[in-house]
């Protein structure tokens, strides 16, 4: 910063914000200034040797190390291309507790694995199943009703996506039918009992940001872990419990095929179609903001894309959003951009290690919304109709001009907030 001070007594004093200067035999100073990230304020100040005369000279100067690049298609906002960050933890996949039921018998379910064992608590496997199963001279086979007792499903967070585990301790079958073995008619009217585990990988992939989520399951495996029956005839219970007998075979065949059409292939299904939801919820959504004072409401734009994902096994699945934020309206001020406290990096910021969903804001993305408005004249503000009475058969017009955009910034040593608006200069 340069300066001249002159003064007849060639006895003068400067100051630069409350140091003073050194000035030259002809009143010349030169002085530099440490700034910091915002809005610094200078002020230069000269009084002669008696201090009857003072001059001073005041400015804000907005500082940053680097400036983000405003939107150039003729609205005033700025983009990201990970300006959020959605963090889905391993808790929101499964937090390893059951759904709660409250005494009017209403279910709260807390993360997928909640509702994944409603699901299979309640699909009603008996009309799913092929009926009858087989039906030859030989061999007649039908269920009456399939029953899962007690099933558990668990979800984890894996290199690919998620991976589905399904525990049902007790399956319960009831059949009718025959079962002619040369010449004896067996009867099958009875139940089978069986112990079933499934365990499915599923993938999740977002190819880019114009693509929509890829949800398939990627490798399946079902276990008959133990099965037995109580038929009415003793010789039906004796034939079944044949490791490799068509009988238990058709039967588990049977089982695998409900279990697997009927709820593995709709958890894909029923993950994609969230998660698209989600990326559509965020596509394009406008709100307005008005003013009150100073110009029109001004409609705010808010667009958000996922370009990818990374799975962190076991605790969670992070979703960066490319988001833009702009005023719907033409920008009328110059300035190199949005004020960046550091220079743009991949998301790097300390999560809950326990939380079930957690969303990371860009600070510069805020900032990139508060430039905007600026830039879209929301801070022009028309202040005559807020002037005191005794003014108003004086004064014409009055308006208020911000010179600077707001500023969000994280506070300075001794000061106790969060965070820290700045306004800059304001013109009356």
């Amino acid at each position: 910063m340069r300066g001249t001070v002159t003064d007849g007594s060639n006895a003068a004093q400067a100051f630069l914000n409350g140091q003073p200067l050194s000035l030259d035999a002809s009143g010349a100073f030169e002085a530099r200034l440490a700034p910091s990230f915002g809005v610094n304020h200078i002020k230069a100040v000269a009084t002669d040797d008696r201090q009857l005369r003072t001059s001073s000279a005041e400015l804000d100067v907005l500082f940053a190390e680097t400036f983000h690049p405003t939107l150039t298609d003729g609205t005033s906002g700025v983009q990201f291309e990970d300006g959020l960050l959605l963090h889905l933890g391993q808790r929101f996949f499964d937090d390893r507790a059951r759904p709660i039921t409250s005494m009017d018998g209403a279910v709260t379910t807390r993360d997928i694995a909640d509702i994944l064992l409603l699901l299979i608590e309640r699909i009603d496997l008996t009309s799913l199943v092929p009926n009858p199963i087989s039906d030859s001279a030989s061999f007649q086979l039908s269920l009456d009703d399939v029953r899962l007792i007690d099933p558990e499903v668990a979800v984890h967070v894996t290199e690919q996506g998620i991976e589905l585990f399904l525990s049902v301790p007790t399956l319960e079958i009831d059949t009718q039918g025959l079962l002619n073995i040369e010449g004896a008619n067996l009867n099958l009217e009875g139940t089978v009992f069986a112990t079933v585990s499934i365990l499915a990988s599923i993938a999740i992939d977002k190819p880019s940001a114009d693509e929509p989520f890829l949800v398939e399951v990627s490798n399946l495996d079902v276990a008959i872990e133990q099965a037995s029956s109580d038929f009415v005839s003793d010789e039906a219970d004796a034939v079944f419990t044949l490791a490799e007998s068509a009988l238990r075979l058709q039967l588990e065949g049977v089982i695998t095929d409900t279990l697997d059409e009927s709820f593995i292939q709709a958890v894909p299904e029923l993950l994609q179609d969230t998660l698209n939801g989600l990326e559509t919820s965020l596509a394009d959504q406008t709100f307005t903001l008005d003013p009150m004072l100073g110009s029109g409401p001004i409609d705010i734009r808010f667009a958000g894309k996922m370009p990818s994902t990374t799975k962190d096994p076991r605790r969670a699945i992070s979703l960066p959003i490319d988001a833009t934020l702009a005023a719907q309206s033409m920008p009328t001020k110059t300035s190199l951009g949005v004020a960046m406290s550091t220079p743009f990096t991949p998301f790097d910021v300390e999560l809950v290690e326990q939380g079930r969903v957690q969303i990371a804001l860009r600070l510069a993305l805020i900032n990139g919304l508060l430039h905007g408005l600026w830039n879209a004249n929301f801070l022009e503000i028309q202040a005559t109709e807020i002037l005191p009475p005794d003014l108003t058969a004086l004064v014409k017009e009055a308006r208020i001009s911000a010179k600077l955009p707001p500023l969000l910034r994280p506070p300075l040593k001794g000061e106790g907030y969060d965070l820290m608006l700045e306004i800059g200069q304001m013109q009356l």
